[in-house]
């Protein structure tokens, strides 16, 4: 990982002209952020307190339920949780055409810097447990030793 540089981990919405979509991103302050739009305008943008670790690996996450509202977001970075606020409408199904991108925006300008790793990507059609992420968290430790 870089320090100072915005890096996308998984996306399937544009750096430079958001319309519909999501990007999870590590920011240049190196916190673990979210973005979404809907047709162009921005309906959720939030970050994580914890930081991710320069040149280690770590265990970065996020489950989101978009109607829950008060503590909807669970960020996880390494064991470390916190809710968040996750009421938005969107992103919208109008552009069924975008791919997700791992390792890089879906307009391709915010590649991971050289000698960036993503060890494991996972995706569930549903809103997985705070406690589910622990365990992932657990499992992945143990396998990366970290």
């Amino acid at each position: 990982e870089s320090s100072g540089v915005s890096q996308i981990i998984i996306a399937n919405d544009g750096w430079t002209s958001p319309s519909h979509g999501m990007s999870l991103y590590q920011d240049g302050s190196n916190n673990l952020r979210i973005s979404m739009a809907n047709t162009g305008v921005g309906v959720l943008e939030t970050e994580s307190i914890a930081t991710v670790n320069l040149n280690a690996w770590n265990f970065v996450a996020y489950a989101i339920n978009e109607a829950t509202g008060s503590n909807g977001l669970t960020f996880q970075v390494n064991s470390s949780q916190e809710s968040q606020t996750s009421t938005y409408a969107g992103p919208s199904s109008n552009d069924p055409n975008d791919t997700i991108t791992i390792g890089d925006s879906d307009d391709a300008q915010r590649p991971f810097q050289s000698g960036s790793r993503i060890g494991v990507v996972a995706a569930w059609s549903t809103r997985i447990s705070d406690a589910n992420l622990n365990l992932l968290y657990a499992k992945m430790a143990e396998r990366y030793n970290f």
